[in-house]
């Protein structure tokens, strides 16, 4: 539970440095992405339910954010949820880690569809009731104890949403950065 509260507070900071570190957003979408390749899809198994289930997730995840602000918002609200899910699972730190660092984007993320330029309380109000989606999750979360291939479906929403935003601004610096955040990601699973 611990977890599913640092993740909603990353993302409540997100949103307060709102589009103020874009090196950091990027590599830590681009860490996020290849954790839930690397790292969380095989800890769910290697059936084709796993697989089956990681890609169920990303095809929803993006169906959301592509139907319209009103959807992106819900889908932004479905994936909150489905990582406070992944959250309760038992996971390696370096997953934790993953998943706090990508809150920090998402954060922005949700900020970027309201589209206006907010102060920092202001922003805390409009992120927090997607935060507390996470701590939701966790607690639902525990109702799966035993089923790791639940892990490939919450693998899958963090893979869509990650991926998505990181699609959304093709530039030099952005791509760079999350492909240095995939590295860099893809290096510490192999140490740690």
């Amino acid at each position: 539970m611990l977890l599913a509260f640092l993740m909603a507070v990353a993302e409540i900071v997100g949103a307060i440095v709102y589009r103020n570190h874009r090196l950091l957003t990027y590599f830590s979408l681009g860490f996020a992405a290849s954790m839930a390749v690397f790292d969380m899809l095989p800890d769910a198994g290697s059936g084709y339910l796993a697989y089956t289930l990681f890609l169920l997730g990303v095809t929803l995840t993006v169906a959301f954010q592509r139907s319209g602000r009103r959807m992106a918002l819900a889908g932004m609200g479905f994936h909150d949820f489905f990582e406070g899910l992944l959250a309760s699972f038992a996971l390696t730190p370096l997953t934790a880690l993953a998943l706090v660092l990508h809150k920090l984007p998402e954060g922005m993320a949700i900020l970027s569809l309201f589209d206006r330029d907010l102060r920092p309380l202001e922003a805390v109000k409009l992120v927090l009731p997607f935060a507390m989606l996470i701590p939701a999750g966790a607690i639902a979360g525990y109702a799966f104890a035993g089923f790791s291939v639940v892990v490939a479906f919450c693998a899958g929403v963090v893979f869509g949403t990650t991926t998505r935003l990181i699609a959304e601004d093709v530039s030099t610096v952005s791509v760079s950065s999350a492909a240095v955040g995939a590295v860099v990601a893809i290096l510490t699973s192999l140490v740690v």
